[in-house]
């Protein structure tokens, strides 16, 4: 799973899944694929394993949730941009 995290799409995930793939399976270092996804950024993946009941509360060997393997600061780049896009959509249509 964590593999298909890093390296797949979606209807990778979706078919390991399928397949019984245990979603929080954790690596030796007590990683799940959800902290995986959050820890390089992947919303998307994120998303789709919180659809599919991952458990949000386990922690890794560190006693690290998912939350606190989120880096900040590519989360805060893409909220910038989405933000902005939106912007820009909404002066178009409001004033142009």
């Amino acid at each position: 799973m964590t593999y298909s995290i890093v390296k797949g799409d979606l209807k990778t995930l979706d078919i390991l899944l399928g397949a019984g793939a245990d979603i929080s399976e954790a690596d030796g270092n007590g990683m799940t694929p959800l902290m995986v996804a959050a820890s390089i950024g992947a919303e998307q993946k994120v998303a789709f394993l919180i659809q599919r009941d991952a458990d949000v509360t386990l922690q890794d060997n560190e006693g690290k949730t998912a939350l606190h393997k989120t880096d900040a600061n590519k989360v805060r780049a893409r909220r910038k941009d989405l933000v902005l896009n939106l912007y820009c959509h909404w002066v178009n249509q409001v004033y142009l």
